[in-house]
């Protein structure tokens, strides 16, 4: 039997508890959020979320979500399944509202979810306004969350969330750092004790260097014990970066800093390459296999 198409408004809370309040209900309030609707997102400009790359402006990043990774979204489609034993927002809660999200569970019993983040700089406690209509007047707000015409991120009733940016989603769903994986220590010990470098112990590695070595350790083609490798990317580096990076007498890459590290860990992952149109030494702001190639054996 299929259930009736519902939406609702609500709002997060900060917080250990990270309670879920009701805003809207009633259709008259949710028509006026006509603005907060879901984004239309052609199959072109969906990225699957890549750390490195940079969206263009009518493009997003998603995430497929697994069997394991499902719970993030459990309290937000929870909110509209037992909306009954929630309690509506009161003015004292408005200055924890960290998350406004609208709900609409279909007659299929699926949801659909549109998320705005909110932060300090959305609210406001007095401004006043000079109001340029047919005759000039002022008007104050007092007490008011200003509500930008955008989504932070969206849920598609099936299995991809959809988001601008990463580390605006990383407080609304639990494990979501999941997706954006970090070296692990024991990963940054690998990476130091092996005989491809001599990196020194004085500055701390930058989270994106830490993820470029967790690309690494997860890319099963790339082995910093296989001596082809490291021949290869001693050759790499010394084409592309030689002047850059000091290779010592052992062979080794001695990295000094962030930067120096950057180069040899994206060589390691292919980011620099000859245009073929201008012959011209090229940087790529971020890396990944084309599907189906594999590389000429005889190259």
């Amino acid at each position: 039997m299929k259930e009736n198409s519902v939406t609702m408004f609500f709002a997060k809370l900060k917080g250990n508890k990270g309670e879920h309040k009701i805003v809207f209900n009633n259709k008259d309030d949710l028509e006026k959020l006509d603005f907060f609707n879901a984004p239309e997102i052609p199959s072109e400009c969906a990225i699957k979320f890549d750390a490195e790359k940079n969206l263009e402006a009518d493009e997003w990043f998603y995430i497929e979500l697994d069997e394991k990774h499902k719970v993030m979204l459990e309290p937000y489609c929870k909110s509209i399944s037992s909306s009954f034993d929630l309690r509506t927002i009161t003015a004292e809660d408005y200055p924890r509202v960290e998350t406004l999200y609208k709900v609409t569970r279909n007659e299929e019993g699926k949801f659909f979810i549109v998320f705005l983040k909110i932060t300090k700089a959305y609210y406001i406690i007095s401004k006043s306004s000079l109001m340029y209509r047919k005759y000039p007047d002022i008007s104050t707000r007092e007490n008011v969350i200003d509500l930008p015409i955008r989504q932070d991120a969206y849920f598609d009733g099936e299995k991809r969330i959809y988001f601008k940016k990463f580390f605006t989603i990383r407080s609304m769903f639990n494990n979501v750092d999941d997706y954006y994986r970090e070296a692990t220590k024991e990963e940054v010990k690998a990476i130091k004790a092996s005989n491809m470098f001599d990196i020194d112990n004085g500055f701390k590695i930058k989270i994106r260097n830490l993820k470029h070595i967790a690309m690494i350790f997860d890319d099963d083609s790339i082995s910093l014990n296989d001596i082809s490798i490291q021949n290869k990317l001693k050759a790499y580096v010394e084409k592309y970066k030689g002047h850059e990076i000091t290779i010592d007498s052992d062979g080794k890459f001695k990295i000094k800093n962030n930067a120096e590290l950057a180069i040899v860990l994206k060589a390691l992952r292919g980011h620099y390459y000859v245009s073929e149109i201008t012959n011209e030494k090229m940087e790529a702001t971020s890396a990944s296999k084309l599907e189906g190639y594999a590389g000429d054996e005889d190259e």
